[in-house]
């Protein structure tokens, strides 16, 4: 935010303009490159880790609340409408109040109970990551209660079931951000960010070999 204040007895403030689609509409039906999905989350990631870092939990993390910028193909994080301050113990108690977008909701923030922490968002990567690899959301029932049954007791549909060029690796860290329990997904969104760095070196790695053994 650049500025804020009052005009004309209306009250305002100025943000950066961003030109380009959210990743909801640059996906629509069409699931994104491996690597390409793996950049973006691991950008959003590095984002998500500087606001937890602030004391920012987001609380609605979802690919239509990522804008990417045309110009410069960058990730940026939109829409901390429901973010709320970490407290000392870094976590939030949430009193049964259904908050959010419920096909990348975490079960804590949707009902069952517990706190709402760094974990919560780690949970939203996750199901972006699911949505970049899918070209769908890792819950989705015909009615707002039905997905929410759905965050709070069923298991996402394997990512490779439903595209079988993703690489195993990326279902891996995909699924563990979206564990029911917050204590078995990564604890911060700094281990998000370091697991896509070594999917994506090892991506790189292997491209250089093959173009290796294709010149020699």
């Amino acid at each position: 935010v650049h500025e804020v204040g009052v005009h004309d007895g209306h009250h305002f403030f100025s943000m950066d303009y961003v030109e380009g689609q959210n990743l909801a509409e640059l996906v629509a039906q069409r699931p994104l490159p491996p690597r390409e999905a793996a950049r973006y989350v691991k950008l959003i990631a590095e984002a998500i880790h500087y606001a937890h870092g602030q004391g920012i939990l987001h609380r609605d993390l979802k690919p239509s609340n990522v804008l990417i910028d045309a110009a410069t193909d960058q990730p940026r994080v939109t829409d901390f409408g429901l973010a709320k301050r970490l407290d000392g113990e870094s976590s939030l108690t949430v009193t049964g109040q259904v908050l959010g977008s419920p096909h990348f909701m975490p079960p804590e923030q949707a009902g069952a109970g517990g706190k709402v922490g760094r974990a919560s968002d780690v949970f939203g990567l996750g199901g972006i990551l699911y949505f970049l690899l899918t070209a769908r959301a890792p819950f989705q029932g015909e009615t707002m209660e039905a997905t929410i049954q759905q965050v709070l007791h069923a298991e996402p549909v394997s990512p490779r079931l439903l595209n079988a060029t993703v690489p195993l690796d990326l279902e891996t860290i995909s699924l563990k951000c979206l564990e029911k329990e917050p204590g078995r997904r990564y604890q911060t969104a700094e281990e998000v960010v370091e697991e896509l760095e070594r999917f994506l070196i090892k991506l790189s790695d292997e491209g250089k070999l093959l173009r290796y053994i294709g010149n020699s």
